[in-house]
């Protein structure tokens, strides 16, 4: 399957399934970075050629121009949403994005924030103030959520209901519960509850964070 028909047709996908037209003109243009580079560094013009490494070999010339990790990861969100629909149409038998990982992003420190101000006038008060990091070890067995954002929420609903009648309404259903968790003391608690008792057999974290 020629990859630039692929882009055209996951092109119509993303049209049918009512996704915006911002996002789907994102997607043509990311998806059109990684078919220049395939082309022209690698020669290679047919989905079923691309393999993990190609996919890493072009995120790690975008590192290497500086681009943030934050970007990068943006542009495998992409690319594994592209191959998992060629996996569907049965234009490869497995996804060559599935076991490419995200890159580590460095944690941020905000200066100005009230929490950093509050932590330096404590130091200051109290000269014999520390930090003091602690590892909190997780149950064996128990899975993690720490990627279930809200936008990987509705990115999951939008890939996972193939129907588009089911899909328009778990997505109106979603912005409701959003709506109704701000009156909630805890939002994310509360959206997290109603997507996991919806999808919980279905989602994996780790396929997530990948």
């Amino acid at each position: 399957m020629d990859i630039s028909l692929a882009i055209q047709e996951f092109g119509f996908d993303c049209k049918v399934r009512k996704l915006s037209p911002k996002t789907i003109e994102n997607y043509q243009k990311q998806m059109q970075y990684l078919f220049h580079f395939l082309v022209t560094e690698l020669g290679i013009d047919q989905v079923e050629d691309v393999r993990s490494d190609h996919i890493k070999q072009f995120l790690a010339m975008m590192d290497g121009k500086g681009r943030k990790p934050q970007y990068i990861n943006d542009l495998l969100k992409v690319y594994k949403t592209f191959f998992n629909y060629c996996q569907r149409e049965g234009y490869v038998k497995t996804s060559p994005a599935a076991s490419v990982r995200n890159m580590k992003q460095p944690k941020t420190v905000i200066l100005n924030s009230p929490e950093y101000k509050e932590m330096m006038q404590l130091r200051r008060e109290t000269p014999s103030f520390s930090i003091v990091l602690r590892e909190i070890k997780k149950k064996e067995g128990k899975k993690s959520y720490r990627n279930l954002t809200y936008e990987n929420m509705q990115t999951f609903i939008e890939n996972y209901e193939t129907d588009d009648g089911v899909r328009t309404d778990r997505l109106k259903e979603y912005e409701t519960v959003k709506a109704l968790s701000r009156v909630q003391s805890g939002p994310y608690a509360y959206v997290k509850a109603w997507f996991l008792k919806q999808y919980g057999d279905a989602y994996n974290p780790e396929e997530a964070a990948a």
